[in-house]
């Protein structure tokens, strides 16, 4: 699998899946357990994407995935929903990949 680090909430490159440009940020206060990335298509796209949380030792503690289908030069929000049983307090990042 392929996949990016997410630090926090940074912006990140996922050129592999045919990403130009992404930045990711958290769902805020009162929201399910999720994080939100812009990502901008370099050329035509259509992928599962699958979001891993991870606590500070790199153990996985929560997945969510995507369909994500853009045209090249699109631009849209992709919105990772993690199960609500998953402890946001333990994730130091996120990895996203194929």
């Amino acid at each position: 699998m392929k996949y990016i680090t997410l630090l926090g909430i940074v912006a990140a490159l996922l050129v592999g899946c045919g990403k130009k440009d992404s930045i990711a940020k958290s769902l805020g206060v009162g929201s399910k357990n999720g994080i939100s990335i812009y990502f901008i298509a370099s050329q035509s796209v259509s992928n599962t994407l699958v979001a891993r949380a991870l606590d500070a030792g790199g153990v996985e503690v929560g997945r969510a995935r995507k369909l994500v289908v853009m045209q090249k030069d699109d631009a849209s929000y992709v919105t990772f929903n993690f199960e609500e049983q998953m402890d946001t307090g333990m994730v130091k990042r996120y990895e996203i990949g194929l």
